[in-house]
């Protein structure tokens, strides 16, 4: 997905795009395994405790959020600023399969199984290929020496169970209640079961389950399911997991004879203006966004975020892959899943959360 889209959307979609991932199934339909009863924190603590840098796999995310499924729009890089756009509505409506790989922090790849076609992100030290074999586009990124700080580093087109659920654990405060669900195998591993549950009754989140495995402490998978049901709505999971390193011939890239060729490179991040903060975010700073003109009201799962009108490009906004999920109501146009909602006003404005389209209508209205 392009980082310039990802910088705008509010991440009080998050606990929404948190909202779901998959074809395998539910996780209560797996087979129960008998391990050691610990408590919520301990499992947290597991995950935090976690050192798994190496491993390859199979994951599948599947979503049912009511969205009609579209196309895929190209390959996730730094350039192509529609194509975010296009990326973002095909994940939210429509199942994938990927092969995930890693090698530490600096060598991960990513291989997307579309019909007939692949999608590929793949980086090795400071050089990032994204390849989209249905266009046979390829293009080459380079990194700075030190690439801390860097925003437009392209992103996965899919999310890793692993991924999703650290972003939910460090966000874990009162607004949340957590306990420990019955034990479950994801990809033959045995796997403790938190539920992340809001206390609100405002948001669309019903629940939230992360399988965490019990051997390592890795997240296998999330699953999560609307306020008042039990029908998964976004839930990805490793269907097949090994954690041994992969080979260094996966992270070596050639693209294609006859792709077509893109190259650049990213500047360093400004160090007077660069301060990374190494504070986890609380969960109210789920529907915080690094934009500061974002503006953030309510809290905990119940957050709106705002952006400014101007703020998103014309063109991000009139979208085609946006406008076929969009639908007019008072006070604009709007996206209503059974997760999360957005609301573009005539203005330009947009607002977001894991609420109800109401809830952002009376927000766009003052009240």
């Amino acid at each position: 997905m392009n980082s310039r889209w990802v910088k705008w959307i509010p991440a009080a979609a998050m606990p929404a795009v948190i909202a779901g991932v998959v074809i395998a199934g539910p996780l209560q339909a797996a087979p129960s395994t008998d391990l050691p009863d610990k408590t919520p924190e301990q499992v947290i603590a597991m995950v935090a405790a976690s050192r798994v840098t190496a491993f390859s796999g199979t994951i599948k995310q599947g979503v049912a959020l009511g969205l009609p499924e579209l196309p895929a729009t190209g390959p996730s890089n730094a350039s192509s600023g529609s194509d975010g756009l296009g990326q973002l509505v095909e994940m939210l409506s429509q199942d994938h399969a990927a092969r995930v790989y890693a090698d530490g922090a600096t060598k991960q790849r990513i291989q997307v199984l579309d019909v007939m076609a692949e999608r590929n992100v793949v980086r090795n030290g400071r050089t990032i290929w994204t390849y989209d074999s249905s266009a046979n586009e390829a293009t080459k990124i380079t990194l700075p020496e030190h690439p801390a700080g860097i925003t437009d580093i392209p992103a996965a087109p899919v999310m890793s169970p692993a991924d999703l659920a650290t972003k939910l654990l460090v966000a874990l405060d009162p607004s949340t209640t957590v306990s420990v669900g019955p034990e479950t195998s994801i990809a033959n591993r045995a796997a403790y079961v938190l539920a992340l549950t809001p206390r609100t009754p405002d948001t669309l989140v019903g629940t939230i389950s992360v399988a965490v495995d019990a051997q390592t402490g890795i997240p296998l998978s999330v699953a999560v399911y609307p306020q008042g049901s039990d029908t998964v709505a976004f839930h990805v999971q490793f269907t097949q997991l090994d954690l041994k390193a992969p080979p260094a011939s996966v992270f070596a890239f050639t693209p294609p004879a006859g792709a077509t060729m893109s190259e650049h490179g990213i500047p360093a991040p400004d160090a007077a203006t660069h301060n990374p903060s190494t504070t986890p975010p609380s969960s109210s700073q789920l529907g915080e966004s690094d934009n500061p003109q974002v503006k953030v009201s309510g809290t905990g799962w119940a957050v709106i975020a705002e952006t400014p009108a101007g703020t998103v490009p014309a063109e991000q906004l009139t979208n085609p892959a946006l406008q076929e999920i969009l639908h007019q109501v008072d006070g604009g146009q709007a996206l209503e899943t059974t997760l999360f909602s957005i609301l573009i006003t005539p203005d330009g404005r947009v607002f977001s959360g894991a609420v109800p389209v109401a809830a952002l209508q009376a927000a766009a209205a003052g009240q």
